[in-house]
């Protein structure tokens, strides 16, 4: 017994190791192939929770058939070995079956994460199940509980394994390297204890294969080039804000990060528009304040006004480093402060006044970029303007006279925005739409005005720009923007919706009929349970990968690099799973009444999620409370669904297949809804305040359904 208690212990840590590692990696590396959003975020985390879901309710069926034991070691050599391949074989898929450079269709995005995902997905499901079933045959009581709670010590482990890895710049390829090794020794141990490691031969050599092929590296470098397409690879790395990637194409350098545009070298155009627009209406800007964009080009632009003082900020060092090493850098320029941390902070503790502060981030495509767009972002920047400074901040536009419905939603929220701030702001479209805001007079006098000062540029210069035709088009671009739409805010972002929308169409899918069909699908299966508990259990899922999605974005709000937490947040969340499963279980009486009970309890944790939230906002806290109090809130809420699957585990009067399949299944199925939309809808257009209310309310509506039931 020791000895199978072992090995179940084991097994069920590696399977919730190796699900965490891979889950953390595929989430990031899609965002960089798609180039996309927290829509991307939804889609793929709605696919791993319905896939694994349906692995779970399959392994109940291959439970009971002969020789599906004897099978284990190769589903886990399986599971470590297809993470890897399907890592690689994505890198050549996206440009192989997709035209380069051009955005994928929405349909086309589902379809490649769904297969991507499902092998290891189904399978990860499926094992959950027959080790379940396995060790309750032999003896082991409780063994779906103890399933669930020794897969989250190992997801604790994976997270903790993801932070120290990437803080580590240890790339995702030697991670999943990782993860194959773990589960090819596990595959072993599981040959010796069924007595049959002589006959696994064929699994031993293929093993030793894969290993020698990851470990050469070769691969991982094709992949690489394979998803820039005919751009050329300088240099690619994984940093703790994100994967960064260096290209060349026809001489030009592009900087990206996590598949998105950073800035490019050589954009003449762009950078003189970016300074000239705000500058040259000032008679002399001493102190220049420029968050984003690169060390070169643009502050080479901004050095032509002879200003005192240029303080840069970016917050990736990393970026900042390979723009030194592939650019021209102007960064020794004793007039340049470069700032190499988060410009939201920087303008928090900032006591220097400016002349004019240049925003150059890319659009506001996901939250993380959606920060620099809101209310509470533009106020912090107005507070560090001189009296009659300018601020300008720019978005793309598909068209210098005119938009279509989506571009138009987004140009007015910027809008409107602005105008919360400022008394004045104006539009002058150009390679993007700039918007300049202050609370003195601006006028379109551009050219006339770069000609007075003698400044010498390529493009932004009275041969170019006519100011009288400027103006008339940014006039016309106004009329058609919508004066009353809703504010973009830090909690919020109603932006990153606008952009969704606008991606969608671009796309050519429905944003509705999606997320109909989504909730259609994840509910479904649910209906048919005949057990409260699994309801209950749904719910719960679905409440805590809300819970849990709505803070990793608040901590995306105050800090902006979530990407490196998530591990953190993960390992939490993983270890409340287990002190709920494991520990809190000993102390509860098992009981129907007790059940319902518990079910209100999520609802607790979101009032007072809201509760911090409004602290945060009536105070504008500098974060660290807050962001304490929102990960002892993860541990909370995962400590109630670890107890709550426990309790429900305990209560139920079925076989272990049916219970390890139903109830794991149900969590996941609830997971996956709360997924797709949280991300996608309840948060953009609700808003944080509002989601947890609207949480709330369903948990205490299930506890008072299931308390009456059984009162």
């Amino acid at each position: 017994m020791p000895a199978t208690l072992h090995l179940f212990r084991f097994s069920a840590a590696v399977l919730g190791f190796s699900c965490v590692v891979v889950q953390i990696i595929f989430l990031r590396k899609l965002l960089n192939i798609f180039r996309g959003n927290e829509l991307i975020i939804g889609i793929v985390l709605a696919c791993w929770m319905l896939e694994t879901a349906l692995g779970a309710l399959a392994g109940k069926h291959f439970s009971g058939k002969a020789g599906t034991v004897r099978n284990i070691p190769w589903g886990l050599f399986i599971m470590g070995a297809i993470p890897f391949f399907a890592l690689i074989g994505a890198g050549f898929i996206r440009n192989a079956v997709f035209t380069p450079g051009i955005m994928m269709n929405f349909f086309d995005i589902l379809l490649t994460s769904s297969v991507m995902i499902l092998p290891f997905a189904f399978l990860s499901g499926a094992m959950f199940t027959l080790y379940c079933v396995f060790f309750s045959q032999r003896g082991i009581s409780g063994s779906v509980a103890g399933a669930y709670a020794f897969e989250s010590a190992g997801g604790i482990a994976g997270g903790l394994f993801f932070y120290i890895a990437i803080s580590l710049s240890f790339e995702d390829y030697g991670q999943l390297q990782t993860v194959f090794f773990i589960n090819m020794a596990l595959s072993l141990l599981w040959g010796i204890y069924l007595n049959r490691i002589k006959k696994m031969t064929p699994l031993i050599i293929s093993g030793l294969a894969i290993g020698l092929v990851m470990l050469t590296g070769g691969m991982k470098q094709q992949a690489v080039q394979a998803l820039s397409g005919s751009k050329q690879v300088l240099w690619s790395t994984e940093t703790p804000y994100g994967n960064l990637t260096v290209t060349e194409t026809a001489g030009q350098i592009n900087f990206l990060t996590d598949g998105i545009p950073v800035f490019s070298s050589d954009n003449t155009i762009q950078r003189e528009e970016m300074v000239h627009y705000a500058l040259a209406r000032l008679s002399n800007p001493e102190y220049i304040l420029l968050i984003g964009g690169s060390t070169e080009g643009i502050l080479s632009e901004a050095l032509k006004y002879d200003p005192v003082k240029i303080d840069f900020i970016e917050q990736n060092p990393y970026l900042l480093k390979a723009a030194e090493s592939f650019t021209e850098n102007m960064i020794r320029d004793k007039r340049i402060m470069a700032h190499p941390y988060d410009a939201r902070i920087f303008i928090r503790n900032c006591k220097d006044k400016y002349d004019a502060v240049i925003v150059n981030v890319p659009d506001p495509v996901n939250a993380q970029l959606n920060r620099f767009y809101t209310l509470d972002f533009l106020s912090g920047a107005k507070n560090l303007l001189k009296p009659g400074g300018v601020l300008s901040i720019s978005i793309s536009s598909s068209s210098t006279r005119y938009m279509g419905s989506e571009s138009a939603g987004i140009h007015s929220v910027l809008l409107n925005t602005l105008n919360k701030v400022f008394k004045n702001i104006i539009l002058i479209p150009g390679i993007k739409s700039y918007f300049l805001a202050s609370d003195s007079i601006l006028t379109y006098e551009i050219a006339g005005s770069i000609s007075k000062k003698g400044i010498e540029n390529d493009y932004v210069n009275e041969y170019y720009i006519d100011d009288e035709q400027l103006e008339k088009n940014a006039k016309t671009l106004l009329s058609g923007l919508d004066s009353v739409t809703v504010i973009n805010t830090d909690l919020r972002p109603y932006f990153y919706y606008q952009q969704i929308l606008f991606w969608m169409k671009l796309s050519g899918a429905n944003l509705y009929l999606f997320l109909v069909l989504a909730a259609l699908i994840l509910i479904f299966p649910v209906l048919l349970k005949k057990d409260y508990k699994e309801y209950g259990i749904y719910i719960t899922g679905f409440s805590a990968t809300a819970h849990e999605i709505a803070v990793m974005m608040a901590f995306q709000v105050i800090y902006g690099y979530v990407y490196l937490m998530s591990g953190v947040f993960i390992t939490l969340f993983m270890a409340g799973l287990l002190f709920g499963s494991h520990f809190m279980i000993k102390w509860v009486r098992a009981g129907h009444l007790n059940f319902s009970r518990i079910q209100s309890a999520p609802g607790v944790i979101f009032v007072l999620t809201w509760s911090i939230l409004a602290f945060y906002k009536k105070t504008d806290a500098g974060g660290t409370i807050v962001i304490a109090l929102l990960s002892m809130m993860i541990f909370f809420m995962a400590a109630i669904t670890g107890l709550q699957f426990a309790l429900g585990t305990k209560l139920a009067r079925r076989d272990t297949a049916s219970i390890a399949s139903g109830f794991y299944s149900s969590d996941l199925f609830g997971s996956a809804l709360g997924a797709i939309l949280v991300s996608i809808v309840f948060l953009p257009l609700a808003g944080f305040f509002n989601l947890c209310i609207g949480m709330a309310v369903i948990n205490f509506i299930a506890s008072a359904v299931f308390f009456l039931k059984f009162k």
